[in-house]
């Protein structure tokens, strides 16, 4: 709701109040910005301080001044700490000053005065190439980086850009394109209604719900692909089980202290087909599954002994003593 509010600003501030009012139009029902507003994470505040973060911008280039410098410099730091991708809308007001740097044309009246040649649409082009053709570039030739959920910091330029001609025109072709445009848009909103039907996200908390239900005070260790992620969700629950990466676990040194009649979890997500080979094939001779459940893209095995695991091969200064070589297991 206060993204709405602000692109209504920005769009007054960079042409009228009906650019503003119909940027606000056609931005309420977008579907892209209805489905990220609903996610409890940080997309919806990126829209809102990218677009805040501009108005500040353009603020300040109307009329310069020590209060709307800290203004833009503090939305802006807010937009970084936000997602690392707020450094891309930094690139691209610096892109934008230094074409008008470049663009500088001194005043008749006065040999040292000059004056910047404010062009909104020149803001919104760049606004737009910078957004989203850098990411796009780096993702080819470094990492990638550039996923749809990321580029909603360059809906407001496209909006923006149309919303600026449309407001030119005359009301009695204005007000049918707005009723057209949101029709439209609210059309592939109800298109889309399986949001609030279909579960989209992995269940990781599904997956350690089960574990504390059949494991409530954590006795036995957790081996998972993803022990950041779901260490959390342990911790939000005020459960602290022994969590192992399974990518670095060795079963005869990390499980050794697990009881003969015990086990341990196995946690998985992101479809990633369970552990490591080879410490399936270590698993199959050791360990047989107990009990398993299923969620979205996440899953909880309980494994437990069918035979006593062997020492951990011994490393360092007690493998000189006994006299034998070093394993590289």
């Amino acid at each position: 709701m206060l993204g709405l509010i602000a692109i209504f600003m920005l769009g007054m501030t960079l042409w009228n109040k009906k650019t503003g009012l119909f940027a606000l139009a056609v931005t309420s029902p977008l579907f892209f910005h209805v489905f990220y507003s609903q996610e409890v994470r940080s997309y919806s505040l990126l829209f809102l301080l990218t677009v805040l973060s501009w108005w500040a911008f353009v603020f300040l280039l109307r009329k310069p001044g020590l209060c709307r410098t800290l203004l833009y410099a503090g939305i802006s730091s807010l937009l970084i700490y936000t997602h690392y991708f707020g450094i891309f809308v930094l690139v691209s007001q610096s892109v934008y000053m230094a074409v008008l740097l470049a663009w500088l044309q001194p005043q008749q009246e006065g040999k040292n005065e000059a004056k910047l040649t404010f062009s909104p649409y020149l803001l919104l082009m760049i606004w737009i190439a910078v957004t989203y053709g850098l990411p796009f570039i780096l993702s080819i030739v470094k990492v990638p980086m550039l996923i749809p959920r990321v580029t909603i910091i360059t809906v407001p330029a496209i909006v923006l850009l149309l919303a600026g001609p449309a407001a030119r025109l005359r009301m009695r072709y204005l007000i049918p394109i707005s009723i057209a445009t949101c029709v439209f848009m609210a059309t592939i909103l109800v298109s889309r209604n399986h949001y609030y039907t279909y579960q989209w996200k992995e269940n990781w908390r599904g997956a350690v719900q089960y574990v504390l239900k059949n494991d409530p005070s954590g006795e036995y260790p957790v081996v998972c692909n993803y022990p950041a992620y779901f260490r959390a969700y342990f911790w939000m629950l005020r459960k602290y089980p022994t969590v192992i990466n399974a990518q670095f676990c060795d079963p005869r040194k990390d499980l050794s202290d697990i009881p003969v009649s015990g086990g341990f979890w196995f946690l998985d997500a992101h479809d990633m087909k369970g552990p490591l080979p080879g410490f399936q094939q270590f698993m199959g001779r050791y360990f047989e599954p107990a009990g398993f459940a299923h969620f979205k893209r996440a899953s909880a095995v309980f494994f437990r002994f069918k035979s006593v695991l062997p020492p951990a091969p011994q490393t360092g200064k007690k493998a000189m003593e006994s006299g034998r070589p070093l394993s590289r297991n």
